[in-house]
């Protein structure tokens, strides 16, 4: 079940998203090989070390002229990678980061790509990456544009580094930042058994009622656990809004700003609704409340 990570309400935006992937990149070093290696455009030679240089936020100045401002910039002696990082699904490029033709049809070298052709002409390799998310509303437009250039380029997916971060190979802080992506980036995939479920025609028939029904009764839960528990005398309890994604979605209830029940539907289980007390879940047809304190009984004795 979800628990609130240490990241919440700090990290908003492109740039804190940024300022954190790029501080995670240095302190663990087979991390930042892993991303690098996602970001990395097909025809770029980029052999990342621990000597690469990693800026965010970096003012592009070439020739006492500057060109724009990059999220990420990777250098090593031999080489650039800069990155433009989009985490707003409707927020294009701006005119320095725009990659389209000019009126005879040849790439427009302005921006970024003005800075990376000064960087080429000094003799170092240049690549150039935007990420963004697989629904960004530019990407079909911006994927056309990348390949026309002269330069390697890559649009990468914020999915793809999600699921990259989310490996037990890197520190505990690594995997912690892709659980809090996942949260906000998941990509949903079905499998096999799923994909045969939901095409069956006995799926066809019920699945869909059925899971609005779900997701409408632990909807409907969370208010009424919210009246509940404002009238209970005493007693300092606050419902958190309904959290989900494609693994589970439900409500946590908090005393004192420490989770003390959970309830919703989580695949985990093999069960359709649970409810969890701390660190325990059990199954909501057959709850076992013995021993159990705090805010589960007055809330299950209302049901």
């Amino acid at each position: 079940m979800k628990h609130l990570s240490i990241f919440e309400g700090v990290v908003r935006g492109e740039d804190a998203y940024t300022n954190l992937l790029r501080n995670l990149m240095l302190a663990d070093l087979e991390y930042g090989k892993a991303i690098c290696k996602l970001l990395m455009p097909d025809r770029l030679n980029f052999p990342y070390d621990q000597f690469a240089d990693i800026r965010s936020q970096v003012s592009l100045r070439a020739a006492n002229v500057v060109h724009g401002r990059a999220d990420l910039l990777i250098e090593t002696r031999a080489a650039v990678l800069l990155v433009e990082v989009k985490t707003d699904l409707y927020c294009g490029l701006t005119d320095s980061q725009h990659f389209g033709l000019d009126d005879s049809g040849n790439p427009k070298i302005k921006g970024y790509l003005q800075y990376l052709e000064q960087k080429k002409l000094g003799g170092a390799r240049v690549g150039l990456c935007v990420l963004a998310p697989r629904q960004w509303l530019y990407r079909s437009e911006t994927e056309g544009q990348l390949k026309q250039l002269a330069i390697p380029a890559r649009l990468g997916h914020v999915g793809r580094a999600c699921a990259r971060t989310m490996n037990s190979q890197f520190t505990g802080i690594v995997n912690e930042f892709g659980a809090f992506l996942e949260s906000t980036f998941m990509s949903i995939s079905f499998g096999a058994d799923e994909n045969s479920l939901i095409t069956s025609d006995a799926g066809l028939a019920v699945l869909g009622g059925a899971s609005l029904k779900l997701h409408e009764l632990v909807k409907q839960a969370a208010k009424e656990l919210k009246v509940v528990l404002t009238t209970l005398p005493g007693k300092s309890y606050e419902v958190k809004d309904l959290w989900g994604d494609a693994r589970e979605h439900g409500a946590t209830v908090y005393q004192g700003g420490k989770p003390v029940l959970w309830f919703g539907t989580w695949d985990v289980t093999g069960w359709p609704l649970v409810i969890g007390f701390e660190e325990k879940w059990e199954v909501e047809e057959s709850l076992n409340v013995k021993g159990l304190n705090g805010v589960a009984k007055p809330i299950l004795s209302k049901r």
